[in-house]
């Protein structure tokens, strides 16, 4: 794949995959100035259907990368968080098709101070950490019903990090 057309993570360009939560110049000083917090990084709602929500702990280790499937979550959004100072790529595909053509496949770059959350049966690729193994906060509906699917084989490509 070629690395020339990363894009960078904003809202605007990951608006048809998911919420873009980032670390900025918006929040509110509290405890007595000790603190900033950023409030409503997602729409407080999108967890509401739950019965469960799972809040995990992912490490994740990659160096080379050969991207030949992927997978999305029908019923549940699902929220990472870095814990640490390591950016990421986020590989994405467009459409509802389980068939991804490489013309599909878009790679953003997620900064150090940025977390992303997939809508649901948004098409992706585990998280892949450029800066050396990383560990993610994640947050998603925990239950009995399966809900992950898998597209059919793809390309493949290659990630040389």
């Amino acid at each position: 794949m070629d690395l020339t057309k990363l894009k960078v993570l904003n809202k605007e360009n990951f608006s048809k995959y998911g919420w873009v939560l980032e670390i900025n110049e918006h929040y509110q000083v509290i405890n007595d100035g000790n603190s900033k917090i950023w409030h409503n990084l997602v729409p407080p709602l999108i967890f509401s259907s739950c019965n469960e929500l799972n809040i995990a702990m992912l490490r994740t280790e990659m160096s080379t990368i050969r991207v030949n499937k992927f997978e999305r979550h029908r019923f549940t959004p699902q929220l990472f968080f870095p814990v640490g100072e390591n950016r990421s790529l986020v590989v994405v595909a467009k459409g509802e098709s389980v068939n991804i053509a490489p013309s599909d496949v878009e790679v953003f770059l997620m900064d150090r101070h940025q977390g992303i959350c997939f809508y649901p049966l948004t098409w992706h690729y585990p998280l892949i950490p450029i800066d050396g193994p990383t560990n993610y906060m994640l947050l998603m509906r925990q239950s009995d019903v399966p809900d992950v699917e898998y597209s059919n084989e793809c390309g493949p490509f290659t990630l040389q990090l």
